[in-house]
Parts: C-alpha cells; structure tokens; sequence
C-alpha cells in the first residue's frame, strides 16, 4: 500500500510531462478486471443508540467470521472491513453472486437458530438482539479497477458496488449490475427484478436477486 501511495504522492506533485508516465505506470501494476462485492450490516445507527456500541461491535465481528471463509470458498479475497462493511473482490461475476448466496442464506440460518435458542430459553431480549444481528445487504458490480492486494481497491465498479450495498439494497438483498447480469448464465429471468437506481447522481441498471443459483454454480 505504501508504494502505491507514494506513486499517487508523486503524480500530484509531478509536472504534466511525466504524469501520463506515471499514469501508465500506475495502470500496468494495480488495474485489473474483477467482480466486486460490498457488503453492508442494516441498522448500524439504531442498533447501536439501542444496545451500545459494545455489543453491536460484537455482531460485527461475528458477521465478520460468518463471511470470509464463505468469500474464499468462491475464490473471492477480502481487501477491506470497516466498521460494519466488507469489501471482496471475484475473478468472475458467478462467483461474486454465488459466495454473495451463501453469505445471503447463512446469515438467515444464524438468525433463524438464534431465534429459536432465544424463544427456547424464554428470554425475549436475546431472541430480538440475536436476530437483529445479521441483517445484511449486498452490492456486485464488474469491471476496471485498481486493486492494491490485501489493502484496497478503487474504481466505478467499486463505486457502485458500495452505492447498491449500503444505500438502495434492503435487509436480506442482494443487488447486481448490468455488467454482473450480462455473465450469468445459471439464473431464470424470473429470478432477477429490475431497478433503475441513481447513484450519485449516475444513472444504473440494477437486479435484486429472487431465486436461488441454478446447477452447476462454483
């Protein structure tokens, strides 16, 4: 990361003439394409001012276990988490979409079990913290972006990634691009419903996930 900070510290610095160099540069060592996930917590402000700080950080360290061995099952690798967001990169659209399944369905599994342990134990304050404690939601975009392994990655696809996880997708959904669509083979149109989405002012084509992977997913 430090190397690519300082190539971003030398082309605001530099003069006109070595900036397209630099930007070449910068271009052939981080740019590739890849499928992008962003994945949000839903209620981070209300859960918090309810519970406290404390346990909501537990539930996100708990998402956190849940999620990344679901992302590197898929060959996905993790490049950020912060606060209650996670941000994972794919080499293919179907294994962005099929690990964002399995992390969708074994956050309702936890919630349901919690649920039940809470209903079993008759304590009514657990089954309602426990199963607010996994309400995800989902972004996947594709395309050009530059990604600093292991630290970060920037670009529209990043971009927008985030804007269909954290603003427009609900509590359970999962969002995907045009690009995203365009590449999937193993989805029955009925699965996915259109939404037109402004994001930051970027008009965009997104699907909200319905139905299930078809046979054959990774």
């Amino acid at each position: 990361m430090e190397s690519f900070i300082a190539l971003i510290d030398r082309l605001n610095g530099c003069a006109d003439d070595e900036r397209r160099h630099l930007e070449e540069h910068i271009a052939i060592t981080f740019e590739t394409e890849c499928a992008v996930l962003a994945l949000d917590m839903s209620g981070y402000s209300s859960s918090v001012r309810r519970d406290g700080i404390i346990p909501h950080l537990c539930r996100i360290r708990r998402m956190q276990l849940l999620v990344r061995p679901l992302i590197e099952r898929f060959g996905g690798q993790v490049v950020r988490e912060i606060a209650d967001n996670i941000l994972a990169v794919f080499p293919t659209p179907r294994a962005a979409v099929d690990a964002a399944m399995a992390v969708r369905d074994s956050a309702a599994a936890l919630r349901r079990a919690s649920s039940l342990i809470g209903v079993q134990d008759g304590c009514e304050e657990f089954s309602t913290v426990s199963d607010h404690c996994l309400h995800i939601s989902i972004g996947v975009d594709h395309g050009k972006l530059l990604l600093v392994a292991d630290h970060d990655c920037f670009g529209d696809p990043v971009n927008i990634a985030f804007k269909l996880g954290e603003d427009v997708a609900g509590a359970g959904e999962i969002l995907i691009t045009e690009n995203v669509r365009r590449q999937l083979d193993h989805f029955a149109e009925s699965d996915l419903v259109r939404i037109d989405v402004s994001a930051s002012g970027i008009e965009v084509v997104a699907y909200k996930l319905c139905g299930a992977a078809r046979a054959g997913s990774a």
